[in-house]
């Protein structure tokens, strides 16, 4: 980012300003959802081990069961990982 700075600072940007902008603004929304997406991996990490235990499977609603039944969550994050590997472009 700090490179994305000193180019559009400078003086012969003028010609391809917008594309630079442009290039910046996805950098921007790339490095956000890569770091919202550590955080809730991070979060994952320390949660799964949790809902996997044996007391808490048998207290836990039927309907909360199927979010952390471990196939069906890989499933949902590889729909997730699919989908946004579809969108190519990032605006």
């Amino acid at each position: 980012m700090v490179t994305m700075s000193a180019i559009l600072s400078s003086r012969f940007v003028s010609g391809i300003q917008t594309e630079v902008e442009k290039v910046e603004r996805q950098l921007t929304l790339f490095t956000e959802t890569l770091d919202e997406w550590m955080a809730a991996q991070k979060s994952w990490v320390y949660l799964e081990p949790i809902f996997r235990c044996g007391w808490v499977t048998r207290y836990r609603p039927l309907a909360l069961a199927g979010p952390f039944c471990g196939a069906s969550c890989h499933a949902s994050v590889r729909d997730v990982v699919r989908l946004y590997v579809r969108l190519k472009q990032i605006t």
